[in-house]
């Protein structure tokens, strides 16, 4: 997976969230999932990483913020 994303010809939803799913450093991750839900905002995978941010909050005890962001995964899910 590591050689494909190495060679990925362009930044598509996919591709990005390989790379952050792949990474080590959480607050990296993030960005990069903040960037799809910003710049992808129709895909499918926009909410996946919404998720993703409210689980790296909530793993830092940031309660109110994952709170935040799980009634705005809830809104934009349906």
């Amino acid at each position: 997976m590591r050689e494909y994303l190495a060679t990925a010809p362009s930044e598509t939803a996919e591709t990005l969230f390989l790379r952050a799913a792949l990474m080590t450093d959480a607050e990296g991750a993030v960005e990069i999932y903040r960037k799809i839900v910003l710049t992808y905002p129709e895909s499918p995978l926009s909410q996946r990483a919404m998720d993703r941010i409210r689980q790296y909050f909530y793993a830092q005890g940031k309660y109110d913020k994952a709170r935040s962001l799980r009634k705005r995964c809830r809104t934009t899910a349906r």
